[in-house]
């Protein structure tokens, strides 16, 4: 027995170690469909299909009965991984609850800061981590010897699994490429006119594709078909699938032509109830698959009357069914997450973002990897150019170019169009329901964000001016996944063998920490969302920006601007004074937030000035202030950069004189800019407040003859000379914002 029990009874200890796997269980397909609810609404909400309540309606429809074709999927947990005939009862237990702490811990942290992961990753890496884990625990404290290890890992089936993950992620971004380019050259983006010609037989192959390997494929893992039904679906899937395509190619044309019907529509709704049942029937066993193992142990040692350090669990190799009702449970639990939760609405930005056809403020800073892999592209691209005649090629652009430049711009339009939409979710359900008809547990995650960025590459989203960033952002959430990984196996491993040596009372404290935890990043999270600006939303969902709301906007940060700029001169004053940086940490978060701020500004600048009812010359004073703004936040940021670098260094302390240069300098700027301020309260047209300009030079003439005289340590000397000359053209720049903010009054 890896933890001897001395307070309790085996069977009440155990009995809380199940009770504690089902509560975990629960909260963990709460975390789980928060973020994996990404992956079947994205499409429908970045098309705009319809309004959010309807699209909610039909993928927890989805949700609801696709939970019950998971039973299959089960065998992953039990089996597929490790093998579980290598471990007794008290062993096992410690690896289910190792992973459920793991999972539930890993999967809040990326939906706190709104990143998509694999729950389908997650959960094999934690079970690999810590079946690992307590094997190795076992083999020191028995004596074992390590040849043993591999026998407890099922090797094979385990990096069968791993493989066909993350050879999914290629897999699905180049069918969605392909499939994405064949549909836009069929039906172009002006796709009216061609959609009743060709709108039934692409409706037909799309539902028939969704139909055959959602309701037949996925058949076979259900918990309330019999095994002879099951046999029929699959003796005839040819001939179901062959009626199928006639009968919807039929009804697609009839909408189409007779009744005037969109079509996609109809395929992106029925895309994303798909999709949902698919990612029920999928990942449902990453909530719930180890809890159910869990009560399937429990329930065989109970019965046995054994120890449970005497107790093999070799039965979990055999074929299992999972009782119907549980499965209703968890499908119940999803749904209700998918409509409540706050999360799951932070993580759906990252995949619309990406794959949005038009402008916008860009998520992801370029990276060198970024840079690196659109040049190759571009190279390689104009050397294929050369290669396709001319006329094809003209052919090829016609069908490509986008209707109204206006319809990228505009917010309230939709991030993508119908057509892209419907590839995204026919494709992935494809992908999806297959492998869940193989029994693989494929990541949804994977399969649906390559689809999209596949789709999005071959649309021409990642156009010239935006490649960088959208590439950036697909580096970084693979990168993610592999971090995912990583951290799954080493965290889960770490929980196995604290719950190894500390059994029970380790379990309470862990489940203790894990709800402080949980808490703690709810209460992250929603400080997060209250942060974010909602700036950008706010200015491109308005038709105009009238000549007062652009005045009043820009007074808003003109005086945020000189309260920062007053808060943190006083606050490097008293940094270098006491040798602390102290309050200096404060301002310069106020500084972060407040180019944050800017910067979302100047995101959206070419809208802006687009909608700005008012003068071209109104314009151009308006883009001289932002870049007034621009260049103070700048200089602010140089400034606390010079007198954290003196202070962290531990250069020598400044001598009184400099001090008093500085304090002298910093009190000036201080009156400039409360005479400032009172500029921007007052409505008459009283004079700019005169600059300091005069004060700093006579400060670095004195600054330069202590210099000569060899008065003046070097350190200091270049700390005092560089402050005061961002100081001085701070108040230049400052100057130039109040008088183009003038003209804008």
């Amino acid at each position: 027995m890896l933890y001897s029990f001395v307070a309790m009874e085996a069977g009440t200890v155990y009995l809380i170690f199940l009770v504690v796997l089902f509560l975990l269980a629960i909260s963990d397909l709460i975390v789980g469909v928060s973020n994996d609810a990404v992956n079947f609404l994205n499409s429908a909400i970045g098309s705009q299909v319809a309004s959010r309540r309807v699209i909610m309606g039909v993928a927890a429809a989805g949700i609801a009965i696709g939970a019950t074709f998971s039973s299959g999927m089960m065998e992953v947990a039990r089996k597929g991984i490790f093998n579980p005939g290598m471990f007794m009862f008290d062993e096992i237990m410690i690896v289910f609850v190792a992973v459920m702490l793991t999972d539930i811990l890993l999967l809040d942290f990326f939906n706190t800061f709104g990143l998509p992961t694999s729950t389908t990753v997650s959960i094999v890496f934690e079970l690999l981590g810590a079946a690992t884990a307590v094997a190795a625990y076992k083999i020191v404290t028995t004596g074992e010897s390590w040849a043993s290890l591999p026998d407890y890992i099922n090797q094979d089936q385990a990096l069968f699994i791993i493989s066909g993950i993350f050879v999914s992620v290629f897999v699905a971004f180049i069918v969605g490429m392909l499939v994405q380019y064949l549909t836009r050259m069929m039906f172009t983006f002006d796709y009216d006119a061609r959609l009743r010609k060709y709108g039934g037989v692409f409706g037909g192959i799309a539902i028939t594709l969704i139909t055959d390997f959602i309701l037949l494929k996925g058949a076979k893992g259900t918990s309330f078909l019999n095994a002879e039904t099951i046999a029929y679906l699959e003796e005839n899937t040819l001939m179901i699938s062959g009626i199928g395509l006639v009968v919807w190619t039929i009804i697609c044309q009839l909408l189409v032509t007779v009744w005037r019907v969109n079509i996609l529509k109809f395929i992106v709704l029925i895309g994303t109830f798909a999709l949902a049942m698919a990612f029920a029937g999928n990942d449902l066993v990453n909530f719930i698959g180890v809890p159910i193992a869990g009560l399937i142990s429990y329930q065989n040692w109970v019965a046995s009357g054994s120890a449970p350090e005497a107790f093999s669990m070799a039965f979990l190799s055999e074929s299992v069914r999972t009782e119907t009702y549980l499965l209703v449970i968890a499908g119940a639990v999803m749904t209700l997450t998918l409509i409540f939760s706050r999360k799951a609405r932070s993580v759906t930005a990252t995949q619309v973002d990406l794959g949005r056809q038009g402008m916008g403020s860009e998520r992801f800073k370029p990276s060198l990897l970024s840079r690196a892999i659109v040049g190759g592209s571009l190279f390689l691209g104009s050397a294929g150019r050369m290669l396709i005649p001319t006329s094809i090629y003209d052919s090829i652009e016609k069908r490509f170019k986008m209707l109204d430049v206006e319809d990228k711009i505009q917010q309230n339009k939709p991030a993508f169009d119908l057509v892209r939409a419907s590839v995204n979710l026919m494709v992935a359900a494809v992908l999806i329901a297959f492998a869940t008809s193989l029994q693989l547990p494929l990541s949804t995650t994977y399969v649906s964000f390559m689809v999209a960025m596949g789709a999005s590459l071959s649309d021409r989203a990642w156009n010239r001016d935006s490649a960088v960033y959208r590439v950036a952002g697909v580096v970084n959430v693979i990168g993610g996944w592999f971090f995912t990984a990583i951290i799954a196996f080493s965290a889960s491993a770490l929980m196995a063998i604290l719950l190894a040596n500390t059994g029970i009372w380790g379990l309470l404290g862990l489940v203790v920490v894990v709800v402080a935890i949980i808490i703690r990043s709810s209460m992250l999270h929603r400080k997060l969302e209250a942060s974010r600006s909602k700036e950008l939303e706010r200015v491109l969902d308005k038709q105009d920006i009238l000549l007062d709301e652009l005045k009043e906007e820009t007074s808003m940060y003109v005086e945020n601007t000189l309260q920062m700029l007053s808060s943190l001169v006083n606050g490097l004053y008293e940094s270098l004074r006491t040798e602390k940086l102290g309050s200096l940490k404060a301002d310069k978060k106020e500084l972060q937030k407040l180019r944050l701020q800017i910067e979302e500004v100047q995101s959206s600048l070419y809208v802006r000035i687009q909608k700005i009812e008012a003068s071209d010359d109104i314009g151009v004073e308006y883009l001289g202030l932002l870049n007034s703004l621009q260049n103070i936040l700048q200089g602010a940021d140089l400034m606390v950069a010079l007198v954290r670098t003196h202070i962290k260094n531990y250069h020598l302390s400044l001598d009184e004189v400099h001090l008093n240069a500085i304090h002298s300098v910093i009190s000036l700027f201080k009156a400039y800019i409360k005479d400032s301020s009172q500029v921007v309260n007052q409505s008459t047209s009283n004079p700019l407040p005169v600059l300091f300009t005069a004060e700093i030079n006579q400060v670095l003439k004195e600054e330069v003859s202590r210099v000569k005289g060899k008065n003046s340590n070097f350190r200091n000397s270049m700390l005092i000379t560089s402050l005061l000359m961002e100081l001085k053209e701070v108040g230049h720049n400052t100057h130039e914002m109040l008088a183009r903010y003038r003209m804008l009054k």
